[in-house]
Order: structure tokens, then sequence, then C-alpha cells
């Protein structure tokens, strides 16, 4: 059997919308220089992006839970799902590097909102703690690959040789995921909003 939980993906679109959303509209409220409404402006510009994105985004990540969340009994099994998780992996490789390109802009442009940064801060301690997981999962589908011209022995072998290494490998990782998340859960509260469910439901208790 392989099944993984994905603890590594937050809908980031999601989160920009829910933290900067009141923010933007105080801002829109308090603008009282061309520099103000100039920045208030760019704000309510990628909040709108980051609504436009949220629907593929969300997608993508079900789409990895979905693949990780699989119950495989044979190595063909195993290699398909690993085969999924590439693509899968290429879809949220490059929704990631548009949502840090707005998470970028919008740490600047929060730069006076000290409760906003800290948040901010957070997120981005997650999301380096995050990075290291997608490489035990990219060396788990070069695991696969190798076994693929392997004797039928090795690949029946194949929860030993390539998934029980990665999991030992997520073990290491996952629990500062889960203590970050939390925190970034009770820091978003103050704003009245939450993190998604199935997030919440990933991280555990």
């Amino acid at each position: 059997m392989c099944r993984m939980t994905d603890v590594g993906r937050l809908s980031v679109c999601f989160l920009i919308l829910a933290l900067c959303g009141g923010a933007s509209a105080a801002a829109q409220r308090n603008a009282s220089t061309v520099e103000d409404q100039t920045r208030s402006d760019r704000i309510h510009e990628l909040l709108l992006k980051a609504k436009s994105y949220q629907a593929t985004d969300d997608k993508i990540r079900e789409r990895l839970q979905e693949v990780l969340g699989r119950q495989t009994t044979s190595f063909a099994e195993f290699r398909k799902q690993c085969t999924d998780l590439r693509a899968a992996l290429a879809d949220s490789d490059a929704m990631e590097m548009r949502k840090r390109q707005m998470l970028a802009e919008l740490q600047a442009l929060f730069r006076g909102n000290t409760n906003v940064q800290n948040v901010f801060v957070t997120l981005y301690a997650m999301e380096d703690e995050s990075d290291k997981i997608e490489p035990i999962w990219r060396g788990m589908i070069a695991c696969s690959g190798m076994l693929e011209s392997a004797p039928k022995i090795r690949q029946d072998a194949y929860q030993r040789i390539c998934v029980e290494p990665a999991k030992e490998q997520l073990d290491l990782v996952t629990p500062e995921v889960r203590r970050l998340g939390w925190q970034l859960q009770d820091e978003i509260q103050k704003y009245g909003a939450s993190l998604p469910r199935d997030f919440l439901q990933a991280i555990g208790p």
C-alpha cells in the first residue's frame, strides 16, 4: 500500500484573499495621497489576480491529494501513481511561482502593517519547510523509474525500496509544517479568517 498525505501545499490564493481583503478595503478608505491611492489600487489588482487563480489552485491541490491518497497494491499501480504525481507537481510548481511573486509584492505593499507582516513571516517559514517535501516525492518518483526495468522480485519490494524511505523522510519534515500551519491559523483568525478545511485536516490536531 502506498498512501501519503499532502501537508505541504497551502491554497495561498485563498489566504491572500482572506488576509488582505479587509486590509485592502481599509487602504482604499484611508488613501489620502496619490501614492496611497496607487498602492491601494495595486493591492486591489493583486487580489483580483489571486481570485482568478483560486479555482485552478484548488483543482491542483485536490489533484495532488487524490494522487497521494491512493492505495497501491502492486508495482504497476505504484508506478502509475508516481507518473501522475510527476504531472501534478509540474502544474503545482507553475502555480507556486505565480503565488510567490504575488506574495513578495504584497509583502512589500503591506510593509507598514506590522500584523500582516507577522503573517507573511510565518507563511514564508511554512513555505520554506514545505519546499523540503517536494524533493522527497521526486526521489520516490525517480526510485519508481529505476525499478521499472528491474526484475519482478525487486519491483514487488517497491514499498521497502521506494515508499518506506520516503515516509521516513517525510516524518522528519511534517511536524514543523504542521506546527507552522497551526501558528498561521492562529494568526489569521485575528482577522476573522480561517485556513481551508482540507488543509487543516491535512495538518492534523
